[in-house]
């Protein structure tokens, strides 16, 4: 500031920034550049001279043209960019509303649609986009794509004029697969596939038939693509003088060249660095890569005939994708289009170019282009492997072991002893666990002690769970007496939870309660006991629940995605009852980052001789009226919210301090209660539907620990002005 402007412009900006209010117009009328601007400039000043080297790079809009905003601290992921032959269109994964999504880019309209959410189904439980790519057919209508569905993975086959997936590829054994690459006349497949955690090359028929295995030998096969004449296939390897499968030493990745005839494969490149994703040019006479042989991953291509190299890009923070392997580049064969993705501002975006420089590197198929340092795998040659003979096998045994212990304790004459402890102990592989929770207040025998062991060896995982716990509350029945009824529950209880996939399971338990309760009634003016009684119960249930989770979760609560879980559970004993319950909610993520909107919809019906009463009100249910004050055997409510930060200037990571814009609405009806405990029942009608609605704010303090105040502008029933807690929310 001082060199460029004078180092009296410091106190001018101070002090029109405090006459003003306002820094920003400060520093535009003594520097004419508002503060973005500004210190962007900078930061390119300070990169000269701290960084002289790196002002030699390029960044990444300075040679291409970004595909979307690049923004601040957004935190974009946009990457593994594929363009069609046409150069018409680009299909790429983008985190879009929070999550990743297969999104198609129309290149001349500049219009994205979303074509698959990653995430939200047993079909695309998950997108792979850490080593694989996706590609166009020949004629720019069909592009492929690689997702986890189930057990393994599985190629799908968009229709990019319908926006569709028409077609989707999996077979048995192949536990993984990557990479699928359409042949020049678009009937065949060649992709990647593992099989028993070793890649080889396949092809298949579009339709899934005449499938066949290229290769079979241990070496990496990724990101294969077929030549324009079809005869040879270009893919990345591992393969090369610097790797030993024998000894476990790995080299650095190359490119290699499959010959469909013959099934000979040939090293390309054998310069210093990794060297991966290849793309062949329209003609099929070179080859466009990634390598980061001058130790930034950048844009080069090859003359297959003669061995000459050049470098297309020089990017200070590279060509790349996610990680090493990933591809980030593709070409539009019929235009030379290229499209590639790069890191920049806390980000992955995508960039085009039309028209591009190639730079020849001197000497590029002889020597390497930078001395390299030192080859870390050198130093293991000298090593020999173990014999695998010689190892002594032994079956695995489960034993447990504690994990974690915590507590407190206190005394106090009235009570004695009291504390809380917690124990946790599990196996090696967290397959078997056990969980104890005590809360000990004087006599063991009244105090709280749940144990539960878990057991999640196979895919239907359950659980066997002791417990005993006390229960004390008042009753106030008259003016001058009162009553405290002390309940204490044992019993046992066991669950099981089977997935049918990732997002969608079920659950069944079953719980046996044996109740000891002792009433005593007082007169609370004299504090003379006035009675004292004693009682038991024996009850059990038995619980179903379908549960379907698809919500994508920010800090402390879900913003987009859908968690559903509905219930039914048959009391029997001295509780007789029947109880069905549902509840659904549904997150919205607006295109805005850090703004969502959540709705929630809850019911519950209770049946039987000793039928349920549900209570709803307060910060977590119904807002309208105070904790529990609306009850009924028949329940059901929604809330709807709106959330957003309080201060969206800040970056993401600062959104510790957040608000909500509430609408509750709620009924309860059935059995009930009039004002002197008669009872009544309530039939249903709209008309008695109660609402409310309000603001409310979120102070985040880590986590889980959010403090919630509730301000509901309408109430009913006298309902607080203010609801102070502390939790998630919905």
């Amino acid at each position: 500031m001082g060199e460029r402007y004078g180092k009296e412009v410091v106190g001018r900006i101070f002090k029109t920034a405090r006459a003003t209010g306002d820094l920003n117009r400060a520093f535009k009328a003594h520097t004419g550049l508002d503060l973005v601007e500004l210190s962007k400039r900078w930061q390119d000043d300070a990169r000269q001279r701290y960084l002289p080297k790196n002002v030699l790079l390029d960044k990444p809009d300075e040679i291409a043209k970004p595909l979307m905003e690049v923004c601040q601290d957004c935190n974009s992921i946009n990457i593994v960019p594929s363009i069609s032959p046409d150069g018409k269109k680009l299909v790429y994964v983008g985190n879009k509303n929070f999550t990743l999504n297969i999104l198609l880019r129309n290149l001349e309209t500049g219009k994205t649609s979303k074509i698959v959410r990653g995430g939200s189904s047993q079909s695309y439980e998950i997108l792979r986009y850490f080593d694989t790519s996706m590609n166009w057919s020949p004629d720019s209508r069909f592009f492929t794509f690689v997702a986890k569905a189930g057990a393994n993975d599985a190629i799908y086959i968009v229709d990019a004029r319908r926006k569709k997936v028409v077609k989707k590829l999996s077979f048995e054994h192949l536990t993984g697969m990557a990479a699928p690459s359409w042949s020049p006349d678009g009937t065949r497949l060649i992709f990647s596939g593992l099989d028993g955690g070793i890649s080889n090359l396949y092809v298949v028929d579009r339709d899934g038939s005449n499938f066949k295995q290229l290769t079979d030998d241990r070496y990496a096969y990724l990101h294969p693509q077929w030549s324009p004449d079809g005869k040879k296939i270009a893919f990345t390897t591992d393969r090369g003088p610097n790797t030993s499968i024998d000894d476990l030493i790995f080299g650095n990745y190359n490119i290699a060249l499959y010959d469909m005839e013959s099934g000979e494969v040939t090293l390309v490149t054998r310069t210093g660095g990794n060297h991966i994703n290849p793309i062949w040019s329209a003609d099929g006479s070179e080859l466009y890569f990634i390598s980061d042989m001058n130790g930034i991953p950048n844009i080069y291509s090859m003359k297959l005939d003669t061995g000459e190299l050049f470098q297309i890009s020089d990017l200070i923070t590279g060509v790349s994708g996610i990680i090493t392997e990933s591809p980030a580049i593709s070409l539009a064969t019929e235009t030379g289009r290229m499209a590639f993705s790069a890191f920049w501002n806390a980000g992955w975006y995508i960039y085009t170019m039309d028209e591009y420089e190639k730079h020849p590197i001197e000497g590029a198929n002889v020597v390497a282009v930078l001395d390299t340092l030192e080859n870390p795998n050198e130093k293991y040659h000298e090593y020999a492997m173990p014999d695998s003979s010689e190892f002594l096998l032994s079956d695995y045994k489960s034993k447990l072991s504690p994990d974690l212990i915590v507590g407190g304790g206190a005394f106090a004459t009235n009570v004695g002893f009291a504390g809380q402890t917690a124990f946790l102990f599990s196996d090696m592989l967290g397959d078997k666990s056990l969980l104890v929770q005590a809360a000990l207040f004087g006599d063991p025998l009244e105090s709280t002690i749940i144990a539960t062991y878990f057991n999640q060896k196979r895919r239907l995982n359950w659980a066997f769970t002791v417990f005993q716990f006390r229960d004390d509350f008042g009753l106030f029945t008259a003016s001058n007496s009162a009553q405290v009824q002390s309940r204490i529950f044992r019993g046992v209880g066991v669950r099981a939870a089977l997935p049918f996939s990732r997002f969608t399971r079920v659950e069944v338990g079953s719980n046996a309660f044996f109740v000891d309760r002792d009433f005593i009634e007082f007169n609370i003016i004299t504090g003379q006991t006035l009675g004292v009684s004693s009682s038991n119960a024996v009850f059990g249930d038995v619980e179903a629940s379908l549960i379907r989770d698809t919500a994508f979760w920010g800090f402390a609560a879900p913003v987009s995605g859908t968690r559903a879980r509905f219930s039914v559970q048959q009391n029997f004993g001295d509780l007789n009852y029947s109880l069905l319950f549902g509840d659904y909610r549904k997150y919205i993520a607006i295109s805005v980052p850090r703004y969502s909107i959540a709705y929630r919809l809850s019911g519950g019906v209770s049946y039987g001789s000793d039928r349920r009463r549900f209570f709803i009100g307060g910060p977590f249910t119904f807002r309208g009226v105070d904790f529990g004050e609306l009850s009924g055997t028949r329940v059901v409510f929604q809330n709807i919210e709106f959330r957003f930060p309080v201060f969206p200037m800040l970056p993401m990571q600062y959104d510790f301090l957040t608000a909500v814009a509430f609408f509750d609405a709620a009924q309860a009806w059935g059995d009930n209660f009039d004002i002197i405990g008669q009872p009544i029942n309530i039939p249903f009608r709209f008309s008695d539907t109660l609402t409310s609605y309000g603001l409310g704010i979120r102070f985040n303090l880590g986590g889980l620990l959010v403090l919630r105040w509730d301000f509901p502008l309408k109430k009913e029933r006298g309902a607080p002005s203010t609801f102070f807690s502390i939790g998630l929310d919905y």
